[in-house]
This record gives structure tokens, C-alpha cells and sequence, in this order.
């Protein structure tokens, strides 16, 4: 899986856009993720929203995100290999 340089992903009217994002997995391949270093969201967005990207693919926030711009990493799982629990 490659992503574009800027992906948009919303919820409901809510959208935060992710730059950067890189594709990775579990080493025993049950989870994919989308970790990206740069992102802007419109609202505060809580942990375990689930929001879709620009080809319809569902992912779940792993930690919460603040309103505004922020260069800090986030991680995002893709919806059907969520567990609700942890990234190792």
C-alpha cells in the first residue's frame, strides 16, 4: 500500500488531513497501519474514530488528536484488522 503525499480522512464533517504517512504492519501480518509525521485536523478528533481515507479504506485513531496543525506522529489502524488494543 502507497499513500499519496497529503491524504484527507474524515468522519462524519470532520476531516484531518495526514502528510507523509507511510504503510506499516505487525511482523506476524495482522494489522496494517498508517503512521504519518505531519497532520491538521479541523476539531478535536478522540481516540478509536474511525475515519476513511480518499479510496473508502476505514481507519481507527490510536491515540486522540488535537484541533489545529501539528508535526508530531500519529497512528492510525486500518479498520478490519482493529483489535482495540495495542500497535506492538
Amino acid at each position: 500500500m502507497v499513500f499519496e503525499p497529503l491524504v484527507v480522512l474524515k468522519s462524519d464533517d470532520v476531516s484531518m488531513w495526514v502528510a507523509g504517512a507511510e504503510h506499516e504492519t505487525r511482523s506476524d501480518g495482522s494489522g496494517s497501519f498508517m503512521v504519518a509525521p505531519a497532520f491538521s485536523a479541523q476539531a478535536d478528533i478522540p481516540e478509536s474514530t474511525v475515519l476513511v481515507d480518499e479510496v473508502g479504506q476505514s481507519w481507527v485513531l490510536l491515540e486522540g488528536v488535537r484541533e489545529g496543525f501539528f508535526m508530531n506522529g500519529i497512528v492510525l489502524e486500518e479498520k478490519e484488522g482493529f483489535d482495540g488494543g495495542s500497535t506492538e
